[in-house]
């Protein structure tokens, strides 16, 4: 039996500066048995065009547009409803793939069917190159979960069955930027569960731009209402809820702080 197909889902947005590298580094895969979903969420640039001639020139690329920005988790929900394969691949529109992501990602979930979804170690990386590392977890658990997300979103190969048994990503406004924390507390409270290959396999964008768009004030409240709302779910200790003040006392905490932070993370990391 040959390879089962793996569809990726690709959500952009005013991505025309970075769209053709991200599609490029999936199109250059080893493992040729996929097709490529992109729902553009409104964009206003000229990423529509790009991804429409990727589409007339590649016969396993799809293109499907929201008329208005509804945001990702909408957007991904929409290419999980329109693909065909057994596997979904994410790839995130200013990210890219090494040639042999998914080769390494199917033969884990075919040979380990305990697991239900995969990542792996990433690169950090901005215009001038890779400038980091972020090693998550290698069998997350329930008490890494509690701490905050443990997966690089756009780097995962997940069973499109365990994404149908938790109805796909929850589309809300506490969401919006949280989609992924919240997909995973859904998985592991239905016993679903996930794994990152020590291998770096995805390249992910941390520039200025990036960390802005990350550290609005509403998302870190909609992560605190996230967590609220889904620990119950995961039988989560008393303890935990501490950790909602987590997103909410980041927030408060001036830029320059944080960015050194998160700069010691990637630094420990390597």
């Amino acid at each position: 039996m040959g390879n089962k197909l793996i569809s990726v889902a690709i959500a952009t947005y005013n991505s025309e500066s970075t769209i053709v590298e991200a599609l490029e580094s999936i199109i250059n895969q080893t493992y040729n048995n996929f097709e490529i979903i992109i729902c553009d969420d409104g964009s206003t640039d000229n990423t529509i065009n790009i991804i429409k001639d990727y589409s007339d020139k590649y016969e396993n690329i799809f293109v499907y547009l929201n008329e208005t920005n509804m945001g990702l988790a909408f957007s991904l929900n929409k290419c999980i409803a329109k693909s065909k394969g057994e596997f979904i691949a994410r790839q995130d529109a200013d990210d890219k793939s090494d040639p042999m992501r998914f080769q390494r990602q199917y033969e884990f979930l075919q040979t380990h069917r305990q697991y239900h979804f995969v990542g792996s170690w990433t690169y950090t990386y901005d215009d001038k190159g890779v400038n980091g590392v972020y090693k998550f977890p290698i069998e997350p658990n329930m008490k890494n979960l509690v701490w905050g997300s443990i997966f690089c979103h756009g780097a995962m190969l997940i069973r499109k069955s365990a994404l149908e048994k938790v109805n796909n990503y929850t589309v809300s406004n506490i969401t919006y930027r949280g989609q992924d924390y919240d997909l995973w507390l859904k998985m592991y409270a239905n016993q679903l569960l996930g794994y990152n290959l020590p291998e770096y396999l995805y390249y992910f964008r941390d520039d200025e731009n990036s960390y802005k768009r990350r550290k609005k004030y509403k998302y870190r409240i909609g992560e605190a209402r996230i967590r609220l709302k889904r620990y119950p779910e995961i039988k989560a200790p008393i303890w935990a809820y501490i950790i909602c003040l987590k997103p909410l006392i980041a927030g408060l905490t001036p830029s320059f702080l944080l960015q050194k932070y998160h700069k010691l993370v990637i630094l420990k990391n390597r």
